[in-house]
């Protein structure tokens, strides 16, 4: 296991430093990393690299940095899919016996389903904030960094 932790760390450092090189901006880079960190820990494992994709190209942001952070954050995308499904069941409980009457549907299916849009609530309301940290931390540690350089 740490064998796979230090070869994503090494890749990830690559694209960071040809990042770097090819002109990344600390803002660009800091909007790629919180944009990673989003997508990365979504509770949901199949729209992530579309949304990725979708994002960086939108922002002009470099597709393999957004892509491969979001590709290491994947374990942890699988490790908070649970606690973000607990907090959204805390936060915005179903009312027993009720049921969004789906005809023909399995109920074990429509449970699924309501599990699976609170982990998507609470991962809304903790991530866009969380997102919105890290941009800010990555670019003041970031123009901190330039400016040390500079003088």
């Amino acid at each position: 296991m740490r064998a796979y932790f230090i070869r994503q760390y090494n890749r990830l450092k690559k694209i960071i430093l040809d990042s770097l090189k090819a002109g990344l901006t600390p803002h660009r880079l800091a909007l790629a990393f919180a944009l990673s960190v989003l997508w990365g820990t979504m509770p949901m494992l199949g729209p992530v690299t579309g949304l990725s994709l979708i994002s960086s190209w939108t922002f002009r942001l470099s597709i393999p940095l957004v892509l491969g952070v979001t590709y290491l954050l994947t374990p942890l995308q699988v490790l908070l899919a649970v606690p973000f499904q607990q907090l959204g069941a805390w936060w915005f409980p179903v009312a027993s016996g009720s049921s969004a009457n789906h005809s023909g549907m399995v109920p074990w299916l429509e449970q699924a389903g309501t599990w699976q849009i609170q982990a998507l609530e609470a991962w809304v309301i903790v991530m866009l904030p969380a997102a919105g940290f890290i941009y800010l931390i990555i670019l003041v540690v970031l123009r901190y960094r330039n400016q040390k350089q500079k003088n």
